[in-house]
């Protein structure tokens, strides 16, 4: 498929939400993975995961859930939600 890009408009840059488990960093996919491993018992509970920008820490239950929200989960969830909603008020027009 051909994409023109009107020169007038930019790609709005989002930065992409890291995380440290152990010594090295990950994306938030990564994580979200590493999350299903856990509840698929493939990887032990208890991970300890840090945001990297701002150090806020939570770990991964046995059910592959954060014990506390970490930033930069969301950013996905609102853009999806954003869409829907101007979705929704196109088809009301």
């Amino acid at each position: 498929m051909k994409t023109n890009v009107n020169k007038e408009y930019t790609i709005q840059r989002i930065e992409v939400p890291m995380y440290r488990i152990g010594r090295r960093h990950y994306n938030e996919y990564e994580v979200r993975q590493l999350m299903l491993d856990v509840a698929k018992d493939i990887a032990p509970k208890g991970i300890k995961v840090t945001y990297v920008k701002s150090g806020e820490t939570a770990y991964i239950t046995e059910t592959g859930h954060l014990t506390e929200k970490l930033p930069g989960f969301d950013i996905s969830g609102t853009i999806t939600l954003k869409h829907i909603a101007v979705i929704n008020k196109r088809k009301g027009e």
